[in-house]
């Protein structure tokens, strides 16, 4: 089993005066939503060339993102800290999170609330330690031996995990995990 942890950064933009398709959800449309997002980058200042881990949603892969729109990326996150709306301690982890693959397949993405700070919930689970994630929903997890199990049957108030996971029970090995997160 092969897994790898892909660091996705979520990217809004800015939508103003744009009108969202209609088309859902996102990834089985991604045509007019991909164009969408696209037009929401430029709109806040970010350079052509971003796209999207899976097409028609607004997660980004780190490694993939040009300098000059890290940097945009950061002067947003920041801006408020900046202008001193809040400080340091009231800022979180920039959107986003992990997208789990294994031997090469999809098998989840970051929730609602998902953050890059989110590595630890992997480590843990990697060590042994049942865990939970920060975003919502979440699968419910259990450590068995050298194996993790996920149950994404879970809707936590009636909402469901975006993308739907191609599986509802998935079974990791710690092994690979902690490989992953290495």
């Amino acid at each position: 089993m092969k897994i790898r942890l892909v660091p996705v950064v979520e990217i809004y933009g800015d939508n103003a005066g744009l009108v969202a398709p209609a088309e859902h959800p996102a990834w089985a449309h991604p045509g007019p939503l991909d164009a969408y997002h696209e037009q929401r980058l430029r709109n806040a200042g970010y350079e052509p060339g971003l796209k999207p881990w899976l097409g028609g949603t607004s997660f980004y892969d780190l490694a993939e993102i040009a300098e000059p729109n890290l940097e945009r990326l950061v002067l947003v996150h920041t801006k408020g800290l900046r202008t001193g709306e809040y400080t340091l301690d009231q800022c979180c982890g920039l959107s986003g999170g992990f997208v789990l693959q294994v031997d090469g397949i999809d098998k989840f993405f970051p929730q609602c609330c998902g953050e890059l700070s989110d590595i630890i919930y992997w480590e843990r689970l990697s060590e042994g330690v049942e865990s939970y994630c920060e975003g919502h929903p979440a699968p419910y997890v259990f450590v068995q031996g050298d194996q993790v199990k996920m149950d994404f049957t879970v809707e936590e108030s009636d909402e469901s995990f975006q993308p739907t996971p191609p599986e509802t029970i998935l079974l990791l090995d710690r092994k690979a995990l902690a490989g992953a997160v290495a």
